[in-house]
């Protein structure tokens, strides 16, 4: 009873392969033919028959991989032996379909053409895009044996925990590494970084405070490492150094510090997204001209940032460039999934098309109306957009072309400020 309430909130292979894995745990102990082990193997039958042909492959592959999690089994990989070309350029393009299935059963089928260590790390990241996290932490475990640089094997480990939601386990091994540190790469090392300022967003008060510290204390340190170094090769981690700390000065309360940070990712980079982003919306209240420009920026870099896209079509609506405000407006209408804030966008559209029209005639009353309608759906709660429609059709009986909003850039709303550190975590 205890073991089907353990896990019968989960989908049938996650079911399956959390028992599996506990049956070859047992077996490892020499306990494969208990009580418990029967018990393990009847709950998987009937996992096992309640998942699609898609999974069963998944489910297979998993208990022909987890022997080499064994201690003392055989590993049927070289220690010495490189990446074979041909096999990177299979992997390869597994990856690119997102075929990571298939990817394991390559591993498995051409074993001879990698190393243990690199084998070990692969599978475990491919568990890690099939949802296994748990099983994805076990390989990353048992490449570390056989890995010659321990910090990149770590941050492969630090990563699947991340994925399997054991956030306090993943800061845990990030100080342990973080004691050696002069040991770690850079890159391992702003990974650390980067868990304790996304793991910041998560607490309140004090808490948060000591992890946004952590947070600054180390990427100060690897800024001070990669400046000693004087290698351009590592541009990238010093803008993404410099756009974290960004991060971490304003949520200390150092808005004016986060932008020099910001100024100097940006100078490496003119065209680093994050940062323009970042920036815009720090400067929108003291340097609103300066602010869209960076928006604009962004644009230009083909940003999927909604934020980028709200702020410009509320310039170009002010500004009365109302075809402008159109097209900036149906794009964030795109990128965002915040109801709220579309509600804005179809009152910025629907100011627009009366903005446009030179005459009555000309008003396209019923799309007007329909992105007003619109609004008033998506906000609910909120009377103004109700109180404009009423206004807008008062107009229209009398035939006459409703009045322009007026817009000023200081009246805009300020949205919730995106912070990157936890995207981050899951792109890597």
């Amino acid at each position: 009873m205890t073991l089907v309430r353990s896990v019968s909130n989960q989908s049938a292979l996650h079911q399956y392969v959390e028992l599996l894995v506990r049956l070859h745990s047992l077996i490892s102990e020499g306990r494969g033919d208990g009580e418990l082990a029967d018990e393990l193997r009847d709950l998987m039958d009937a996992s096992w028959y309640r998942m699609s042909e898609a999974e069963l492959r998944i489910a297979r592959q998993a208990s022909a991989d987890l022997y080499l999690l064994n201690p003392g089994e055989t590993i049927p990989f070289p220690i010495d032996v490189t990446f074979t070309t041909e096999l990177a350029t299979t992997l390869a393009k597994s990856k690119e379909q997102n075929d990571y299935i298939t990817a394991l059963e390559q591993l498995r089928l051409r074993a001879n053409e990698i190393g243990a260590h690199r084998a070990l790390s692969l599978m475990s990241i491919c568990y890690s895009h099939l949802g296994l996290s748990d099983l994805s932490i076990l390989f990353a475990q048992r490449s570390i044996e056989f890995a010659i640089d321990h910090s990149r094997s770590y941050s492969q480990l630090l990563l699947s925990m991340i994925r399997a939601g054991k956030r306090e386990a993943a800061l845990a091994l990030a100080r342990k590494l973080l004691e050696k540190s002069e040991l770690l790469d850079p890159e391992v090392r702003l990974l650390c970084a980067t868990l304790f300022l996304g793991e910041s967003h998560f607490h309140e008060n004090d808490v948060a405070s000591r992890l946004v510290e952590e947070a600054i204390k180390e990427f100060s340190a690897i800024l001070g490492t990669l400046n000693s170094q004087q290698n351009t090769t590592k541009d990238s981690l010093k803008i993404d150094c410099f756009y974290f700390m960004g991060e971490a000065s304003y949520l200390s309360g150092n808005t004016n510090v986060a932008i020099d940070y910001l100024n100097r990712a940006i100078k490496i980079h003119p065209l680093d997204e994050k940062s323009l982003i970042l920036r815009g919306l720090l400067r929108l209240r003291t340097d609103f001209k300066s602010a869209i420009k960076d928006f604009s920026d962004a644009i230009a870099c083909g940003t999927h940032s909604f934020e980028a896209y709200y702020y410009v079509a509320y310039d170009a609506l002010a500004s009365e460039s109302f075809d402008e405000c159109i097209h900036f407006a149906q794009i964030g209408l795109i990128q965002s999934s915040d109801a709220e804030s579309k509600s804005e966008l179809h009152e910025m559209i629907a100011y627009s098309l009366i903005g446009n029209s030179k005459s009555f005639e000309v008003l396209p009353v019923p799309e007007i109306r329909r992105h007003f309608l619109i609004a008033m759906r998506l906000a609910p709660f909120d009377a103004k957009y109700e109180q404009r429609l009423q206004e807008f059709e008062a107009f229209v009986e009398q035939n006459k072309i409703p009045k322009q909003r007026a817009l000023k850039p200081e009246d805009v709303t300020i949205k919730g400020i995106e912070l990157r550190a936890e995207s981050y975590l899951a792109a890597v």
